[in-house]
């Protein structure tokens, strides 16, 4: 949407390190990590200066297992208005 992520580098407002390139190792961690993060979104972004700042949230596209498991904990925690799903045609 903004284009290639390197055009627009910007600091972290928070982040988390979950410690692997999945949640698989620890999913109990990583609902933790995003629900902080949700947190401190209501907590200190989302109505500041009575602007609306909208957040998106890039979920794994893992959706087999637990990662379909993890997908649906992370709907019912954050509850969003919109979800978009971003798929190229089979071949």
């Amino acid at each position: 949407i903004l284009g290639p992520s390197f055009t627009h580098l910007q600091m972290p407002y928070r982040s988390f390190y979950i410690g692997a390139s999945t949640p698989k190792q620890n999913p109990d961690y990583y609902l933790n990590c995003i629900n902080e993060l949700y947190k401190t979104y209501m907590m200190e972004i989302a109505h500041r200066s009575n602007t609306f700042t909208p957040l998106v949230i890039n979920t794994h596209g893992w959706i087999r297992g637990i990662g379909f498991d993890l997908l649906i904990q992370i709907l019912k925690s954050i509850r969003p208005m919109y979800i978009y799903q971003f798929a190229f045609p089979e071949n």
